[in-house]
């Protein structure tokens, strides 16, 4: 799991303390019945009270700068460039979805509901697909359509279902979305029972059982193929694989790859698998949680680096044509985001603009 997927902090620092507690408090591996009770008040007041003191400080000290990962967003284009859209505090009762026509230039909070989880536009440049989970208590969601060129930006339900997320419209009105199972809960963490679905007109036409990893994000698709997610091998190489099914249900094979060799951030390609787009570190350092990306992009075969773009992105998307494509990006993962708008020339590794736009 990537850092910045942003697992929940609560989750993680819980499981810090838990540990410090049990490693002095109530260890089952330790057998003090032998030891004098005054001898045991007398390490725990002068030495354990203030290591543990320590601990649960430097634990916080980690749990803040996790919780800054909270400032994250979700960040998609529409086909045509001329809308973009923005997911903020997903999963929370303060989701907040706006969108942007770029000839515009001005931000309008479309009034999304609460627990808002994932944001994809369709093939059509002005319909938005959003999904949500109904209560905290739940994993019941629904798949929504927004109509953006109807100005009331109506929300129309495509399909409810579990733990729904990641749509992608395959073809027009035939979706791609992740499931989970009824007692799964909010994320699907650790659910048994994960898998992609591909619906049209409220119908399950076939359904796809999901490796772990390829729960918690958009998968790449190719147009009358399949859908796959790049991952890199164990070893040296780091060279790509693919993990994927084709549409008929068969796993996807390692052909269908773009031949790029990449150590960080998996690409995120049109539907041709010609155009791909990814992140990519330009400086790290871990301990003083301190991550600084650059934009790289893969045209047929050519690899180019973005110039002047760099800082703590939280994701990357492209337009299944591959002529524009959209990230968030702030100074650091603390800070504010905005969002790096770019559009592309047909023949050309680099982009042919890149509009960097401030989200109020």
């Amino acid at each position: 799991m990537k850092l910045d997927e942003k697992i929940p902090c609560g989750i993680k620092c819980g499981n810090i303390l838990k540990r410090i507690a049990m490693r002095y408090f109530n260890s089952p591996q330790k057998d003090c019945h032998n030891i004098p009770v005054k001898l045991i008040d007398f390490v725990f007041d002068k030495i354990l009270k203030k290591i543990i003191a320590v601990s649960i400080l430097l634990a916080l000290v980690a749990c803040s700068k996790l919780e800054a990962g909270e400032a994250a967003i979700e960040t998609s284009v529409s086909s045509d460039g001329q809308w973009i859209a923005v997911l903020s505090k997903k999963e929370t009762k303060e989701s907040k979805v706006r969108i942007m026509n770029i000839n515009v230039k001005k931000w309008i909070d479309i009034n999304a509901p609460a627990l808002t989880s994932s944001i994809r536009f369709g093939r059509n440049g002005s319909d938005l697909l959003l999904t949500n989970f109904k209560s905290e208590e739940t994993s019941e969601a629904e798949l929504v359509l927004i109509k953006l060129a109807s100005n009331d930006y109506k929300r129309i339900t495509v399909y409810k279902g579990f733990g729904l997320a990641f749509p992608l419209e395959v073809e027009d009105g035939q979706y791609l979305i992740r499931a989970c199972n009824p007692a799964s809960g909010l994320s699907c963490h650790r659910a048994v029972g994960v898998h992609w679905l591909l619906i049209k007109n409220n119908v399950v036409q076939t359904q796809y059982v999901s490796k772990s990893a390829l729960n918690y994000s958009q998968p790449n698709y190719i147009q009358n193929i399949g859908f796959y997610w790049n991952i890199y091998k164990t070893d040296s190489s780091y060279m790509p694989e693919a993990i994927g099914f084709r549409l008929n249900g068969s796993e996807i094979k390692d052909d269908i790859l773009p031949l790029v060799e990449i150590t960080e951030g998996a690409p995120k390609c049109d539907e041709r698998n010609y155009r791909c787009i990814k992140t990519f570190f330009k400086y790290k350092n871990e301990r003083k949680v301190i991550f600084d990306y650059g934009i790289a992009g893969y045209l047929n075969g050519e690899i180019c680096q973005f110039n002047g773009v760099h800082g703590y992105i939280d994701g990357i998307s492209i337009t299944p044509n591959g002529k524009y494509g959209v990230a968030s990006l702030a100074k650091d993962i603390d800070s504010p985001r905005n969002v790096v708008y770019i559009t592309f020339d047909s023949q050309k590794c680099l982009p042919k603009d890149i509009e960097y736009l401030k989200i109020n």
